[in-house]
């Protein structure tokens, strides 16, 4: 798979460049409304597989191929009160391996069910499995990939995210760094 010429790595759980690249178009990929654009996007960038998923005020997109599933989490749109008061949701509640922001967790479930099953379609000869969002859809990649390791011991070959707010207490941090530190990358600027 390849996008703007960057090839993405599908077996690496090592930082790679590239991989950040297109787990990044990916995640900007999730704010299309037109879920026809997106399929024909992500057809031309090798992905032919792809189903877009939107659960109240939850959206994803998964995509994939022969060799990677890829789960990319939409993200606050400005203009969408529901992010916001998701957003606002901050008091903390039970979540996998701790405590977590429950505006995050609720909006993770929303879409739980449907996210999972388009994976478990998709990943029918060991794709390597991919995680990514931006903003509010980092918030919601990282606490997929806390379910899946977590909870169901999921294998999950990296999360890459991007303006990522604080998802879960102390408790929360340890266990999944315990667990994933070594395959999650997190990016930060100043615009977020």
């Amino acid at each position: 798979m390849r996008i703007d010429n960057i090839e993405f790595t599908p077996h690496t759980a090592h930082f790679n460049a590239g991989n950040a690249y297109v787990l990044g178009k990916l995640a900007a990929l999730s704010y299309e409304k037109n879920d026809a654009t997106v399929a024909t996007t992500l057809n031309a960038w090798g992905l032919p597989r792809s189903q877009c998923i939107g659960v109240r005020d939850t959206q994803a997109i998964v995509a994939g191929n022969d060799e990677v599933v890829i789960v990319a989490y939409r993200g606050t749109e400005p203009d969408n009160l529901r992010d916001w008061v998701t957003d606002a949701q901050s008091a903390l509640t039970s979540g996998p391996a701790g405590r977590v922001h429950g505006g995050f967790m609720r909006a993770l479930l929303d879409a739980w069910r449907e996210v999972r099953s388009a994976v478990a379609s998709m990943q029918d000869h060991g794709q390597s499995l991919w995680v990514t969002g931006h903003s509010l859809g980092a918030a919601l990649a990282t606490l997929a990939v806390a379910r899946w390791r977590l909870e169901a011991d999921k294998p999950v070959h990296g999360l890459y995210t991007f303006g990522q707010p604080r998802v879960g207490d102390r408790e929360f941090e340890m266990r999944f760094n315990l667990d994933f530190k070594s395959q999650c990358f997190r990016f930060v600027n100043n615009n977020d």
